[in-house]
C-alpha cells in the first residue's frame, strides 16, 4: 500500500477500522547506517511522520505487534497498526 492509499483509508476509514501501515523495523529501515536504499528510506519516513502526526493530532492510535523475534544477526518484524479514534 502506497501513501496515497492509506490517505484514502484514513478519510474513508470509520471508528476503530485499523490498517496496518508497516512491516518490518521502523528505526533501522530509516536509519541510512542501516538501510543504504534513499528510495527506500524517503519513503518509510514519509509514511511514520504521516501516522506519527496524525496520532499527534488525535486522530488516530498506533501500536506495534512483534511478528517475530530478532537476534543479533537477524532483525525483529514488527507489525506498526493505526486504529482510527
Amino acid at each position: 500500500m502506497n501513501i496515497e492509499e492509506m490517505k484514502k483509508w484514513l478519510k474513508a476509514a470509520k471508528k476503530k477500522d485499523s490498517l496496518v501501515y508497516f512491516k518490518g523495523h521502523l528505526v533501522e529501515e530509516v536509519d541510512p547506517q542501516l538501510n543504504t536504499d534513499e528510495e527506500s528510506r524517503k519513503k518509510t519516513k514519509e509514511i511514520a511522520t504521516l501516522f506519527l502526526e496524525l496520532a499527534d493530532k488525535r486522530i488516530i492510535d498506533i501500536t506495534q505487534r512483534k511478528i517475530k523475534k530478532g537476534s543479533q544477526t537477524i532483525k525483529p518484524i514488527y507489525e506498526y497498526v493505526a486504529r482510527k479514534r
